[in-house]
């Protein structure tokens, strides 16, 4: 239960009704989440975020590949699906709310820090 009012918390933040579906991107919101969902995991996410960003000084790449791991993590360190599940789809909707600056990060040479 707890999994599926994570997922709707986010998606209701990125895509407001009252907003005509125009928000955030769920960033903030989804840290706010995982912590109702296991503040462990989101700890072992912070611990990957704080490296990548000491190796690229980029936020958003090191967003995405916490964003990444830390289904990975919960999965392998045998957390229940219903906290495995609720992370994936969480981080593909993040991801898929953040595609346009994924890709112009992704094309640029811009560095940020």
């Amino acid at each position: 239960m707890v999994g599926a009012v994570v997922v709707a918390v986010i998606v209701g933040h990125i895509w407001p009704v009252w907003l005509q579906f125009h928000g955030g991107k769920g960033i903030a919101t989804s840290l706010g989440a995982f912590v109702a969902l296991d503040y462990k995991i989101l700890l072992m996410g912070g611990v990957v975020l704080l490296a990548t960003y000491l190796l690229t000084r980029r936020f958003l790449p090191s967003w995405i590949a916490t964003l990444v791991a830390m289904p990975l993590i919960a999965f392998s360190l045998g957390y229940p699906m219903y906290v495995v599940v609720p992370l994936f789809v969480s981080a593909a909707i993040v991801l898929y709310a953040h595609k346009k600056n994924i890709k112009q990060a992704w094309f640029t040479s811009e560095h940020k820090g």
